[in-house]
């Protein structure tokens, strides 16, 4: 259903798409901690088969789609990250061991492990145990089957022309071997987008009556876009997002954007920097040092609305010059030369001059 394919793919693409360093707070400030080795693991590369932004658009889909997103976290002998592994929530159960103890049963092609829960990394979504997320396949089927029964609907409608159904009238009586050489005949001679306008001929008095539905008698297009309604509460998203633009304005881009990150992104991303500090940095580690996405790219309004914002930060001193041209990855402008001070007069008098006199 392509409307729940872009609700996930434009969600789990913005958030995968976002910068994701590893801060570092210094007193009352904070600097990117890029000397950490957990920096380039979330940013870079999680390990050597892809890349972070494909990593995190996975995982995102994952969460969206099945409730739930897992990676196991490979660790060195000390219990250091190396590197994180996406799995597919179909092969992982969560269960709890003899002792009561949460245990990740990860099935791959015929092979079974037990994972303990501080080796995977597990987002999960609206839960009612705060263990395992609802899978929204299953608890939308209805929503989205009723979709994609529309859809087929569509397909089935537009491949017999318009055609709803044809009654064959006939004078006698017909054999049921004789029926059916009648109705696959006739299905063969007049029926499908591949025979519309074509002519044929009915024997022994058979009478046809084609029986037609227009899209508007059918509310064809409104339960269409009442499907794109129905998706963007299941993710939480704005119709404008699936490009649904019946009801759009484009007065307000970065307002648009700010409600896209608060509603539908950021309580996703917000889960996992919560597990990335949970899982992936050590108890010493918790106390001075933090992961968290980058929104500004996805909050950027237009071009007026970026100087204006940014002179107004200039003037009041919390901003400066360089650090605007380093977010607009343009050259800073080049510092001004320093004006000589000028040497003082003399008075002809080599001595130097008491003040005192």
């Amino acid at each position: 259903m392509s409307a729940v394919w872009c609700a996930v793919n434009v969600i789990s693409q913005s958030i995968g798409s976002l910068p994701l360093p590893l801060y570092r707070r210094t007193g009352t400030a904070q600097t990117v901690a890029t000397d950490h080795p957990l920096a380039s693991i979330l940013d870079i590369a999680p390990n050597y088969e892809c890349t972070a932004r494909v990593f995190w658009e996975t995982f995102v889909s994952h969460c969206l789609l099945w409730g739930n997103g897992f990676a196991e976290i490979e660790r060195d002998q000390a219990g250091q990250p190396l590197a994180l592994w996406v799995i597919h929530p179909k092969n992982v159960t969560v269960d709890r061991d003899s002792s009561g103890r949460l245990v990740y049963r990860v099935r791959v092609n015929g092979l079974e492990a037990d994972l303990s829960p501080e080796d995977v990394m597990h987002v999960p979504g609206l839960s009612p145990d705060t263990v395992y997320g609802h899978q929204l396949l299953s608890i939308a089927r209805d929503n989205i089957g009723f979709s994609i029964q529309a859809d087929r609907y569509g397909q089935h409608y537009f491949a017999n022309a318009g055609n709803v159904g044809t009654y064959l009238t006939y004078p006698g009586q017909l054999s049921d071997p004789a029926r059916e050489n009648i109705r696959r005949s006739f299905q063969s001679t007049a029926g499908g987008v591949e025979n519309t306008g074509r002519v044929y001929l009915l024997e022994e008095g058979m009478t046809a009556n084609r029986q037609t539905l227009s899209n508007e008698a059918g509310q064809y297009t409104e339960t269409r876009q009442f499907q794109i309604t129905e998706v963007s509460r299941l993710f939480n998203v704005t119709p404008v997002k699936l490009h649904e633009l019946g009801r759009a304005t484009w007065g307000n881009l970065a307002s648009l954007n700010a409600d896209f990150w608060g509603v539908t992104c950021r309580p996703w991303a917000g889960k996992i920097e919560a597990e990335i500090s949970r899982k992936l940095l050590s108890i010493e580690d918790r106390r001075t040092h933090f992961a968290e996405f980058d929104a500004d790219t996805l909050l950027r309004g237009d071009v007026t609305t970026r100087y204006a914002a940014y002179a107004t930060g200039i003037q009041a001193g919390f901003l400066t010059p360089e650090l605007v041209c380093q977010w607009e990855n343009i050259p800073a402008p080049p510092k001004p030369e320093p004006v000589p001070t000028p040497a003082p007069e003399s008075n002809g008098n080599t001595q130097p001059i008491n003040p005192v006199q």
